[in-house]
């Protein structure tokens, strides 16, 4: 036990030297290969108003950046008090579930480098805390500042045969 000890111990120490010293001598091309690109710049966004409810008639999950009101008026969450020449909508939705113990969430949006990122929540219920079975389709929208930044995992576009109560349904064929 005790040989084990002193090996672990020994092991360590040496790894140790070797990681300080390789700090001080690892030499790329362009000299110590430490020094890459500097760390990312990240500017985290103001969540100016917040919106969330249990159902938006959403059939499928969806993250969309809303830019202006001609989109917006296809989001179906009611009234969102927005200024779009000076601020933009983040909608998430889960799509259709059949429990209103599912839920998402919005925490926080940055800009990292070139793209901006929304931090998202999702809530499930635990295996047998089901509840009572109720379609529901929750969803979760921000205001923050505009950007004509992309949004990673948004898209811009509503296709309206997600929503509930639009679009064509294809006719279903065989025993009903």
């Amino acid at each position: 036990m005790r040989t084990r000890i002193v090996r672990t111990g020994c092991l360590a120490v040496g790894l140790a030297l070797a990681a300080v010293g390789g700090v001080a001598g690892c030499q790329g091309e362009g000299g110590n290969i430490f020094r890459g690109d500097p760390a990312p710049e990240i500017e985290e966004y103001a969540i100016l108003y917040k919106k969330a409810g249990k159902y938006c008639g959403a059939r499928q999950e969806m993250r969309l950046v809303v830019r202006d009101q001609p989109h917006m008026a296809l989001v179906p969450v009611g009234d969102v008090p927005v200024d779009f020449s000076k601020q933009m909508v983040l909608f998430v939705t889960l799509g259709q579930v059949y429990s209103e113990s599912y839920d998402v969430q919005i925490d926080r949006v940055w800009r990292q480098d070139r793209l901006v990122r929304v931090g998202i929540t999702k809530s499930y219920p635990a295996a047998g805390e089901m509840g009572y079975p109720h379609p529901s389709s929750p969803y979760y929208l921000v205001v923050v500042p505009k950007s004509d930044l992309n949004v990673e995992g948004f898209g811009t576009e509503v296709a309206p045969p997600k929503l509930e109560g639009q679009g064509v349904l294809p006719e279903r064929k065989g025993r009903r």
